[in-house]
């Protein structure tokens, strides 16, 4: 198949951590084509006008949607909605989907109607562009310590160790300063102690448990450098911390492991997520799981991810992902190995 590669070039100029740099965008190039398809890089960022050009010219069969965008927290849900608007099929979530999924107050409240364990929280907005907006929230139905975050970033964006606050009145005023970079909103929610726990998803694995992969866990090796908690903050993130975060099989009773995919599964379900996604919890001493957020599009940078696992960045877990993915979306828009096939059903 002729697969269009839609990505955000890293740039220097307006950098994005879903950027993708030569290297990153030659190994997944590559896993791609050891599948036995034809690949063709478009690079998607500037002028709409410019992407919808780049990928409509290389008419491919597929669009392998990886990218990111620059700007605002809805940046992510841009690229399906202008393919779906140009009729090129392409993997991954619809814009509905992830406009839901990239609010993190919006998710929440999919997941309490799922069922699903969250822990409480407020969300914070300022109305009519009040300075002293967030002053006069009421959080007296939250139990401290807190964490303050921006309701709708991904990668911890906005979030640092000293996200999390021991008071109200500190919670507050932490959110006073986020409101000022983040207009759209914080979330302040309560901040659960435990183990940092996630689960990945992909819809076409034949894995026994209906596409929820093994529960990984991120371990804090000096969580001595961080400020009284393990946050898997921003600067962590992007190899800007001395905080050292290894990720691992979660060693876990066979109980636990089974609740945490089957609420992955339920959390993702609701949410509608498709060919893959991402579900993020904390696993409280008593072994609750407490989920806390979903990503609809992780990332399949080298080594990031849900490939971070692999014992060289990239391969060969990288290609199994590529393959699920790609696996997935071929089958719902009615595709072949050999091109479009699309019949006219309801649906397709």
């Amino acid at each position: 198949m002729r697969i269009a590669l839609a990505y955000n070039e890293d740039s220097p100029d307006a950098p994005t951590p879903g950027s993708l740099s030569a290297t990153d965008l030659h190994t997944i190039s590559t896993a791609v084509e050891q599948l036995g398809h034809e690949v063709l890089p478009v690079e998607v960022s500037g002028p709409v006008g410019r992407i919808a050009d780049g990928l409509t010219a290389c008419r491919p069969d597929l669009v392998l949607d990886v990218a990111e965008g620059h700007r605002g927290g809805m940046r992510q849900l841009l690229y399906p909605a202008l393919l779906d608007d140009l009729g090129l099929p392409h993997t991954g979530s619809p814009a509905h989907v992830l406009a839901t999924a990239l609010d993190k107050h919006l998710t929440k409240l999919v997941l309490r109607r799922a069922g699903l364990d969250t822990p409480e929280w407020v969300l914070l907005r300022r109305p009519g562009g009040a300075p002293r907006g967030a002053r006069e929230a009421d959080l007296s139905a939250l139990t401290p310590p807190l964490i303050v975050k921006p309701d709708a970033e991904g990668w911890s964006t906005g979030i640092t160790q000293d996200s999390v606050a021991e008071t109200p009145r500190e919670a507050l005023r932490t959110a006073d300063e986020l409101l000022a970079r983040y207009p759209g909103g914080v979330l302040v929610e309560e901040f659960v102690t435990g183990r940092d726990m996630t689960v990945g998803y992909l819809e076409a694995a034949d894995n026994g448990h209906g596409g929820a992969l093994d529960p990984m866990e991120y371990v804090f090796a000096a969580p001595e450098d961080t400020a009284g908690h393990a946050v898997f903050d921003q600067a962590i993130k992007s190899g800007r911390s001395t905080t050292s975060v290894d990720r691992a099989r979660a060693r876990l009773p066979e109980p636990v492991d089974t609740a945490l995919r089957e609420a992955a599964l339920t959390a993702v379900h609701a949410l509608g997520c498709r060919d893959f996604a991402r579900a993020d919890f904390r696993l409280t001493p008593d072994g609750t799981p407490r989920l806390l957020e979903v990503n609809a599009t992780p990332t399949l940078r080298p080594g990031r991810g849900m490939a971070a696992d692999a014992p060289v960045p990239g391969a060969p877990a990288l290609r199994n992902i590529a393959d699920a993915l790609l696996t997935s979306a071929v089958h719902r828009h009615g595709l072949t190995p050999d091109g479009p096939h699309r019949p006219d059903e309801p649906g397709n």
